[in-house]
């Protein structure tokens, strides 16, 4: 086994993966050095998080001049990687060559460094499931304590799994609904009323994957009209303020067009809560 390790919440994590991973290709391969891993090996450690095990999935395709390119973690997609491999098959001259390929990595954590998490993430992505409604009819200060209120009872009394919640959902449910803005996995959490800046990725953090799960299958399998998306986002989402800025100032298609891309994000957090990341 091979190992990499990161800091992600000021302490240190090991995770081991197989010394030899095999890839699944369809295509013209010649003169090909790099497989998908091999190109995003260096960059990927910072995007794994607190859980035992993180899936890395990785594709790398071309049809012509058309290139499809994915990277995710835990489900979880990760633009900046999709770009590094992008790259990296745009530098094939032959556009009339086809490829195809695909490797999915398991990052194990070492027993030494894993802390087992107080629930799984499947059971984060129900509670997330269940904080949909609940935030949906969130529209004023009052509504917004009455619903914090709903999802301290909803999670056991857990203030921090509430608060991503909160954080989270909204700025998921804007982030689906405008897919045609750029985006980043990079994530800022500020920490206490002093403000402490606390820098880290969506991928890396349980309750973010769960709830971005959640709001895939809202979007997916219940369909959900706009009415309801608005209800989800209007009031806790600065993504969605932004939106509305820029929609006062250019059109959808200008928008589409255009490069334009959501910054990091800025969530708040009790002091405490980098000491229970996960």
């Amino acid at each position: 086994m091979s190992s990499i390790e990161n800091t992600f919440d000021g302490k240190r994590h090991i995770y081991h993966y197989p010394c030899t991973l095999p890839a699944t290709v369809m295509g013209t391969v010649e003169g090909r050095e790099k497989k998908p891993f091999e190109i995003v090996k260096d960059d990927i450690a910072c995007y794994l998080g607190a859980r035992k095990y993180n899936w890395v999935k990785l594709f790398a395709g071309r049809t012509g001049s058309e290139i499809n390119c994915e990277a995710r973690v835990n489900g979880i997609l990760i633009p900046e990687l999709c770009d590094k491999l992008k790259d990296h098959v745009q530098q094939d001259e032959d556009e009339t060559a086809i490829l195809m390929e695909k490797q999915c990595v398991l990052f194990v954590q070492d027993d030494d460094t894993y802390v087992p998490l107080k629930r799984s993430p499947a059971e984060i992505e129900k509670l997330a499931e269940k904080a949909i409604p609940i935030i949906a009819r969130i529209h004023d200060d009052d509504s917004w304590d009455n619903g914090f209120d709903e999802l301290f009872v909803l999670t056991g009394g857990d203030g921090h799994l509430a608060m991503s919640f909160l954080n989270f959902i909204p700025e998921i449910v804007a982030l689906k609904q405008f897919y045609f803005m750029g985006q980043t996995s990079d994530l800022k959490l500020r920490l206490g009323n002093d403000g402490e800046i606390f820098e880290i990725k969506k991928q890396q953090l349980t309750a973010w994957c769960a709830a971005e799960n959640a709001v895939e299958k809202m979007f997916y399998n219940d369909r959900p009209d706009i009415d309801h998306i608005v209800d989800i986002m209007e009031f806790c989402s600065s993504y969605y303020s932004c939106m509305c800025e820029l929609f006062g100032k250019y059109s959808q298609e200008q928008l589409i067009s255009g490069n334009f891309s959501f910054v990091s994000l800025e969530c708040p957090f009790s002091k405490d809560y980098k000491d229970k990341i996960y």
